[in-house]
């Protein structure tokens, strides 16, 4: 929930900061800094809620979807860090993290170039609105919980001692082609497991894991600095259609 409330409150204010510096450009008064406020305080919830993340990852909080689908309390800490972009929600936010804060320094380097702050950045806050969208609550949440939509759980991820209580028994699914044993995770069983005094947390100890493939040495560098690229090319393309914006193109 504290995560999806801090990237809700960073799309508002990056949606905010779009429109304050596309009215400076048209000729406002008073919304150059209104909108330079709102998005440092932008970058800081993302800067906030990505560092939330990494600590769900670290933490082994099974109970958010996006930590049971891509770790587990097996691997070394490099691989287990790693996990914050092995997912397209993960890859989204740490895409959407570096474009935040190389905004910081486009925003200082434009502000003291004429009028190019309010163009530039303009198109900067609508790029990061744009990454804001994909990893809101209606799209890739990274902080979406593990129940929202129904997952089928194998046994060797929830705690043993709980399999045979009465009030899972409901839940519990074989496939007699594998052999393999589940547990039905959704709405329903949440709320029993909770008016049973039992944590989802407490409930599933293990998560999925990295996928093999991924578990070596350049997973943990080779995405962020892709990343970084991606991040850096919002820059000319910034500039490019703060050109367009204003019609010259000497500069």
């Amino acid at each position: 929930m504290a995560g999806s409330i801090l990237l809700t409150l960073a799309l508002v204010f990056s949606i905010f900061s779009m429109l304050m510096y596309f009215f400076t450009f048209r000729g406002a008064n008073n919304t150059i800094n209104l909108a330079r406020i709102a998005y440092h305080a932008m970058s800081m919830l993302v800067i906030v809620a990505s560092a939330y993340l990494l600590y769900l990852i670290l933490t082994h909080q099974y109970q958010f979807k996006y930590v049971f689908s891509y770790s587990n309390s097996d691997l070394p800490l490099g691989f287990l860090m790693s996990t914050f972009w092995a997912g397209q929600e993960g890859s989204f936010m740490l895409w959407l993290l570096l474009t935040a804060i190389i905004g910081i320094f486009l925003q200082s380097y434009t502000s003291k170039r004429g009028d190019l702050e309010p163009r530039v950045m303009s198109v900067f806050a609508l790029a990061t609105t744009f990454l804001l969208t994909m990893v809101s609550p209606l799209l890739k949440n990274p902080f979406e919980y593990l129940w929202v939509h129904p997952i089928f759980l194998d046994f060797k991820n929830v705690a043993p001692s709980f399999l045979n209580l009465p009030i899972l028994q409901n839940f519990l699914f074989s496939d007699p082609s594998s052999g393999q044993n589940f547990v039905k995770m959704n709405s329903e069983l949440y709320a029993v497991l909770t008016n049973a005094g039992i944590s989802i947390n407490d409930f599933v100890i293990h998560g999925k894991g990295l996928n093999p493939l991924l578990q070596n040495f350049w997973m943990q560098i080779h995405p962020p600095i892709l990343f970084i690229g991606f991040a850096m090319a919002t820059v000319p393309f910034a500039f490019a259609i703060a050109a367009l914006m204003k019609d010259d193109y000497k500069d």
